[in-house]
């Protein structure tokens, strides 16, 4: 099978760009806007995902028998959905009865190009040139001669295909789920052909699957891994049309296509990719990072910090503002070198979101860090912890109790040993105090989580992997490392006041 040129890739890159013109300056063409027509392309125009919306249209304008928006309408419909043969069908058919049969044998070498491997789409291709154009004569010898040397070579090895072939339910491309096991042959049958090694054969193979598997990235992604073996051009060609017609909305298989784009020097191109994510699905941390991190790797520190700045303060929620701020903390510190401003920013942050624990542990990493330490410093992120009114006494006692392993290790006066001690005191006491006042349930919550009743977990597997509709929540996700930080270690019981202080 063979694969498009660097040249071709770019021909359908720019079609892609006229039709998708179509689709969104629709009204900007000068004619008369029929309100109905205009209703229907409204809709995709705003969601091209929507699937029914786009039958809607073409039914509407089939219905209406006028053929210039027809066309338009099947064309960027094609865009989005070019495995829909029975599309390519109807538009055929519908060129065929209004403009005649060079006009519909033009969409039907189309749709063959487009879907070369759908065995409907070429039956119907091959009924409808014989009807037209009498015996398929060259077409038929052209189609035959093209896979007699397949056929010849696979022979022998049906039967070792034939279980997977015989599971195949759907070979067509739909928008609705498929079954686990559906998705679990097509799966196995491609490590099968992989472990084969006939990479021809394994092409073949990866083209019929995702016809039905379009909208799971995961079988792009396999695609695109075992052609980097093979081809870096194959691999973009793959990546592009994931990203650029079946999946735009999913974040993963477009921040592979990035990295790719990177590790191959393309960086123009990686960051375009991203920009283009952050449109389709905007407010992915994921995303803003990685376009950080690529200017950062591009040593480009200037765009690195203007996009830190930007998600900071862009950002929809504090606790997001307040991940971006630990992040560029980080940076500025480890990277750059700037400690006052790693400094400033995390002071920042606190200001905007005071009861965000997160935060203050920072800058206790921060101070830890600087050489000499600052005792003066690190006091007065401890004194603002337990001033603080947005965290409990738990929260409060644990950081006293780590204040008191600070100036154990750090204190220059014994004074002020003494006096953080007594106040740590006075804080369990309270603490005790406000635990014998909670009612049982919540007490018993407090206890270490091998002690409390087990529940037995649930499972949901009925995932549903086609294009993502839902938001995903774009910031818990990465917080994770920061739980673990050196500042979670549990609290040691203090007894520094029984070797100095009599009872």
């Amino acid at each position: 099978m063979s694969l498009m040129s660097g040249d071709e890739a770019k021909e359908e890159i720019e079609e892609h760009q006229v039709v998708q013109g179509v689709v969104e300056g629709y009204e900007a063409e000068g004619e008369e806007v029929n309100t109905e027509l205009d209703k229907y392309w409204k809709a995709v125009r705003d969601n091209p995902g929507d699937f029914t919306g786009w039958t809607y249209l073409l039914q509407y304008v089939e219905q209406e028998k006028k053929l210039d928006q027809a066309r338009k309408a099947y064309d960027a419909f094609f865009e989005h959905y070019p495995y829909c043969y029975g599309y390519w069908k109807k538009y055929a058919d519908m060129e065929k009865k209004q403009s005649g049969a060079e006009k519909a044998l033009e969409v039907f070498e189309r749709g063959t190009k487009a879907i070369s491997l759908s065995v409907e789409l070429w039956l119907h291709y091959i009924t409808f040139y014989t009807e037209e154009f009498g015996k398929a004569g060259k077409l038929r010898d052209r189609i035959i001669s093209v896979r007699e040397e397949i056929f010849k070579k696979t022979e022998d090895e049906v039967s070792k295909r034939w279980n997977f072939e015989e599971a195949i339910k759907r070979p067509y491309f739909h928008v609705k789920p498929l079954e686990k096991s559906q998705l679990k042959n097509w799966k196995d049958y491609l490590d099968f052909e992989i472990e084969a090694g006939d990479h021809e054969r394994v092409v073949i193979l990866f083209e019929r699957c995702m016809i039905a598997t379009a909208l799971y990235e995961d079988f792009w992604l396999k695609y695109a891994k075992y052609m980097e073996d093979h081809s870096v051009e194959a691999v973009r060609l793959v990546y592009m049309r994931a990203c650029r017609i079946h999946l735009p909305k999913k974040p993963y298989i477009s921040l592979a296509w990035a990295a790719f784009e990177e590790r191959h020097g393309n960086y123009d191109l990686a960051s375009q990719i991203l920009s283009e994510l952050d449109k389709n699905v905007p407010g992915l941390v994921m995303v803003n990072m990685r376009k950080i991190s690529l200017e950062r790797r591009k040593g480009n520190t200037a765009m690195a910090e203007t996009l830190f700045q930007e998600y900071i303060n862009g950002a929809s929620q504090p606790e997001i503002s307040s991940f971006f701020s630990i992040k560029f903390a980080r940076y500025l510190l480890k990277i750059i070198g700037d400690t006052e401003r790693a400094r400033a920013t995390l002071q920042s942050a606190v200001e905007k979101d005071r009861g965000n624990i997160k935060l203050y542990l920072q800058l206790l990493d921060l101070e830890y860090q600087c050489r000499p330490i600052s005792e003066e410093n690190v006091i007065k992120i401890f004194a603002s912890i337990l001033d603080c009114e947005n965290f409990p006494l738990e929260t409060k006692a644990k950081m006293s109790q780590r204040k008191l392993e600070f100036l154990e290790d750090f204190c220059a006066s014994i004074t002020t040993l003494k006096e953080s001690y007594d106040e740590h005191q006075k804080l369990m006491k309270d603490l005790h105090n406000e635990r014998k006042k909670r009612p049982s349930d919540a007490v018993s919550s407090e206890e270490p989580a091998e002690k409390r009743p087990k529940v037995e977990a649930t499972q949901n597997g009925s995932g549903d992997q086609s294009q993502m509709t839902g938001a995903v929540d774009p910031y818990y996700g990465h917080w994770g490392s920061y739980a673990n930080s050196g500042y979670s270690y549990p609290p040691q019981q203090w007894g520094y006041g029984q070797h100095y202080y009599p009872s």
